[in-house]
């Protein structure tokens, strides 16, 4: 900042000598332009606080819960808050301290409940919550178990009075001059008065399980092992129900104490029996036996089957991925299924390839006669395009035990030209090689196309 010149023109400004600058003064001037949300013309009057802003204020204040209610009973008390704003404290029901009260230091109460107490509860609450404005007292709850006292006692006179014959009405009428404000609902009157007139005899309240038990005790693992053995598809709710024990505490119990995974069941397309079984066995062992004679005795094999083949078979899932950028639409897939037109088709292969294929004519059934003619033709393939297999006993035919391929006409033919057949097991798809290693790479590639 550079100095002005004077001039006897200009003359040097002077302060009054009459003006005293108090210390009131100044800090009101500091505070005035320290206030950077003072807005001029701002109205003079309190803002008074909605449920949303006390809501918030309590949430960004992170005071501890006695903090809050002193917080919110001062505003209420200095009338800033807005109609209809519940303060701190006030704004939970009753009934949440009762239940929480009751988990923290009767847990063990809380086994042996009826089903008619939770509508007293409520009548309870109810009533309390009036009489007590909405204020929380740490005598509300022992007020609350006098009053279970005095409904068993309330209970009595209902039961004498209807023993005498008198009406609901003419008892609610009695209690309430005798009770007053303390006198039981008259819906719960009404509701004890008709058992009571029905042959009741008992005042306390019905008994049921109640919550089930959340402990895991030895006696509990029996019980979950012997329920097991007996049911090994109960689930974790049917187990619960029965034994009275919590869902969580059997789920446990069943995985670190027992041991035991819930699994499906898998999938055979046939029981086997004992004979089966064991000319399965037999089976394999020869084609093992064959094998370690002739290490080429797999190549020389032919094996084939039939499947169907749908003129529409719809793309899986995997098929129709498509890759996208972030902005770029998902592509969508209608569902579809398999159309009803469809054909059989017949395949023989080796480990070189397919050597014959012919799809059978719609509405042709393949029986026996229809399946030696096949043979035919792939005999006359295999000498065309197979010249090692011209042969006796230069090659295997593989061919699962259906009707038309064990009948007798088909084993005669095989038998009078020399063809080796190779014994299939009954009900043994997994050891045809077509049905899982041929088929699911062929229908793979026809999906989604029309034929």
């Amino acid at each position: 900042m550079r100095p002005v010149p004077h001039s006897d023109n200009l003359p040097v400004p002077q302060p009054p000598e009459n003006v005293i600058f108090s210390d009131d003064d100044s800090d009101r001037r500091e505070q005035q332009w320290d206030d950077t949300n003072f807005e001029a013309g701002a109205s003079s009057e309190p803002h008074l606080l909605t449920q949303g802003d006390l809501n918030d204020l309590i949430r960004d204040s992170d005071l501890s819960r006695k903090q809050n209610e002193l917080l919110g009973s001062r505003l209420k008390g200095w009338n800033l808050l807005h109609k209809g704003t519940k303060a701190l404290g006030c704004n939970m029901s009753l009934m949440i301290y009762f239940l929480h009260s009751h988990l923290d230091f009767f847990p063990d109460n809380l086994v042996a409940v009826s089903d008619e107490h939770g509508e007293r509860f409520h009548q309870d609450i109810s009533s309390m919550e009036k009489r007590y404005q909405g204020e929380w007292s740490s005598v509300m709850f022992a007020d609350y178990c006098w009053t279970l006292k005095r409904d068993v006692a309330q209970r009595a006179v209902i039961k004498f009075n209807a023993k005498l014959g008198r009406s609901a009405s003419e008892t609610y009428i009695l209690m309430k001059q005798v009770y007053g404000t303390l006198c039981l609902s008259k819906s719960n009157v009404f509701i004890w008065h008709k058992r009571f007139s029905d042959g009741r005899n008992t005042l306390e309240d019905d008994k049921h399980t109640g919550r089930p038990s959340s402990s895991k005790t030895p006696e509990s693992i029996e019980k979950v092992r012997e329920f097991v053995a007996n049911n090994r598809s109960a689930s974790l709710r049917m187990m619960a129900e029965v034994l009275h024990i919590n869902k969580e505490t059997i789920r446990i119990i069943l995985h670190e104490d027992l041991g035991k995974t819930k699994v499906c069941a898998k999938f055979v397309p046939h029981t086997l029996t004992g004979e089966q079984k064991s000319l399965r066995i037999a089976h394999c062992r020869d084609i093992i036996s064959a094998y370690e004679n002739d290490s080429n005795f797999l190549k020389s094999i032919v094996t084939g089957d039939e499947t169907w083949c749908f003129q529409y078979d719809p793309k899986t899932k995997r098929q129709s991925a498509e890759w996208k950028s972030k902005n770029s639409p998902q592509a969508k897939k209608t569902r579809k299924v398999p159309s009803k037109i469809k054909t059989m088709l017949i395949t023989f292969f080796d480990s070189r390839g397919i050597i014959h294929k012919e799809f059978v004519p719609a509405g042709q059934t393949i029986a026996g006669e229809y399946y030696l003619n096949v043979l035919k033709r792939l005999i006359a393939r295999i000498r065309r395009i197979r010249p090692e297999y011209r042969d006796e006993n230069s090659w295997c035919l593989l061919h699962d035990n259906a009707p038309s391929h064990s009948s007798i006409i088909v084993r005669r033919f095989l038998a009078k030209n020399n063809v080796c057949v190779l014994n299939h097991p009954p009900y043994s798809p997994d050891l045809a090689p077509c049905d899982f290693y041929l088929f699911p790479k062929i229908k793979l590639k026809l999906k989604g196309f029309f034929f």
